[in-house]
C-alpha cells in the first residue's frame, strides 16, 4: 500500500492529474428521437484525476466494443484521446506497485424515447423507470501492472430500496388541443430522500468496492 500523500507527490501522477479533466462535469447523451441517453454528473474526490478510456472501462456488449453511453461526442472527444495507459505505466514504475482505478456507476432513473413518424407529424413518448442503484453497466475495478490492465466488473447491478419515492396523479381526459398538438403526461413524479442517498450509497458502494478487492487478496 502507498500513502496518499507519497502518491500526490509523484511527478508522473501530477501529470496524470494536470491532464485530467476537472470535475464535476455534466454530460448528456439525450436528443428528440433517440431510443434513450443518460444525463450525468461525473465525480472525482479531490486530487485524484477523472480516468475515462476503453483501457480502463468495461465497454463490451457481447463480443463487440461498444462506446461510453455516458459521453457525448463531444465529452468522448475531450476524455477519450488521453493514452492515460502510457502515464498510468509511468507511475506504476515510479511507485514499483500497482495502480488501481475504480468506476462507480450509480445511476438514479433510466429515460426510454420511442418515436414514430407518418407523413410529416411527429409523436415522441418517453418512459421514466426510477430506481437507485450501483450499475454493472460501466462499474469496475481496473488494476495497472507492468504496463497492462486487468478489470473486475460487476455481474448485476445492486439495487437500493427507499432511496427514491414515486408518486401518481390521474391523466387528463382527451382535449381537441391535445389531439391536434400532442400531449405531455405528468401523472408520475418521483423524489430523492437526499438523506437515504449519503447513507445508503457509501454503504453499497464499499460493499462493491469489497467485492472487487477480495480477488486480489
Amino acid at each position: 500500500m502507498v500513502a496518499p500523500q507519497a502518491l500526490a507527490e509523484l511527478p508522473s501522477f501530477k501529470k496524470m492529474v494536470e491532464l485530467s479533466a476537472p470535475t464535476p462535469r455534466d454530460e448528456s447523451t439525450w436528443s428528440r428521437g433517440k431510443g434513450g441517453g443518460y444525463n450525468s454528473v461525473m465525480m472525482t474526490p479531490k486530487g485524484l484525476p477523472l480516468v475515462l478510456h476503453g483501457d480502463f472501462d468495461h465497454l463490451m456488449d457481447g463480443w463487440s466494443s461498444v462506446g461510453d453511453p455516458t459521453l457525448s461526442f463531444a465529452g468522448r472527444l475531450n476524455l477519450y484521446t488521453t493514452n492515460w495507459a502510457y502515464y498510468d505505466k509511468d507511475v506504476q514504475k515510479d511507485l514499483g506497485a500497482a495502480t488501481l482505478h475504480v468506476r462507480l456507476f450509480v445511476p438514479l432513473a433510466v429515460t426510454s424515447t420511442n418515436t414514430w413518424m407518418a407523413a410529416n407529424w411527429q409523436r415522441d413518448r418517453s418512459t421514466t423507470t426510477a430506481a437507485l442503484r450501483i450499475g454493472e453497466r460501466l462499474s469496475r475495478l481496473s488494476v495497472g501492472h507492468n504496463g497492462g490492465i486487468a478489470k473486475i466488473t460487476l455481474k448485476t447491478s445492486l439495487f437500493m430500496d427507499g432511496v427514491i419515492g414515486e408518486s401518481n396523479t390521474p391523466k387528463p381526459g382527451p382535449t381537441l388541443t391535445g389531439f391536434l398538438f400532442g400531449t405531455t403526461d405528468n401523472s408520475a413524479s418521483f423524489s430523492l430522500n437526499v438523506d437515504s442517498y449519503f447513507k445508503e450509497v457509501p454503504a453499497a458502494a464499499a460493499s462493491v468496492l469489497a467485492e472487487f478487492i477480495r480477488p486480489l487478496r
